[in-house]
């Protein structure tokens, strides 16, 4: 078994006789890597089919896969074997159905995930997924999972360490260069925007921003508003040039 294990983890690659390029495999997984460990760290409860693109050579190609908040790594089955999947090939990975993993709340669950490579500024080379965006800002959210280990004493076997996933997001709006972390805290989320008409909005909407719905809301009433204080600055600029 050692043997397989070791041949699986010699990156390959299968160019397909229509012109796509599937990346098949990088390292093999251990499905018992994890024995001991209370939840896991995945995003999805099963692996579930994910549409990959290489935007500059245009070619796309179908998975299953997963994402492991505690590596940050996709992986994926190809022919019944489970790897971690060279992702540097990709530059964006769309996944339309899906079952969340029983251990983060509802409130992070939407239709649809969209991993984008680059956005953020900081971390060009990794994933980010897209959760709002328009022509000024963009809204995305970045899955992981940390282990949580707590000792207690047993007194048949001494002091026992439990270590436990703890699986969580964190959101983040990107407008040019800039990256602000944001998120449902309320007061958090008014102090990282700051901008009085935005904690007007939240007031008159009466939002409390428990999910993600609410929280796009704010953000795009956010971009809407510093587009046209946009506009109207490079409006009055254009008119005292002349």
């Amino acid at each position: 078994m050692k043997t397989l294990t070791s041949l699986c983890a010699i990156l390959f690659v299968v160019s397909l006789a229509y012109g796509q390029t599937v990346v098949v495999g990088q390292q093999a997984i251990d499905d018992s890597r994890y024995d001991g460990k209370e939840k896991n760290p995945y995003l999805f409860k099963e692996f579930a089919k994910a549409t990959a693109t290489n935007s500059k050579k245009g070619e796309t190609v179908e998975y299953l896969i997963n994402y492991n908040g505690h590596t940050k790594e996709f992986e994926f089955i190809h022919k019944g074997v489970k790897s971690e999947m060279d992702a540097r090939y990709y530059d964006v990975i769309e996944v339309s159905d899906y079952t969340p993993s029983d251990y983060y709340a509802a409130k992070y669950v939407t239709p649809t995930l969209k991993f984008v490579k680059g956005i953020n500024p900081k971390s060009p080379k990794t994933f980010g997924i897209v959760v709002y965006e328009d022509e000024n800002l963009t809204l995305y959210k970045d899955f992981f999972a940390k282990i949580s280990k707590k000792e207690f004493q047993d007194p048949a076997r001494g002091v026992v360490t439990v270590e436990t996933f703890m699986p969580n997001f964190n959101y983040f709006v990107k407008m040019g260069d800039g990256n602000k972390m944001v998120g449902f805290n309320k007061k958090k989320l008014l102090s990282a925007l700051d901008h009085a008409k935005v904690e007007s909005f939240v007031k008159k909407n009466k939002l409390k921003i428990k999910n993600e719905t609410e929280l796009v809301q704010v953000i795009q009433h956010y971009s809407e508003l510093t587009a046209a204080e946009s506009s109207t600055s490079g409006a009055i600029a254009k008119a005292g040039n002349k």
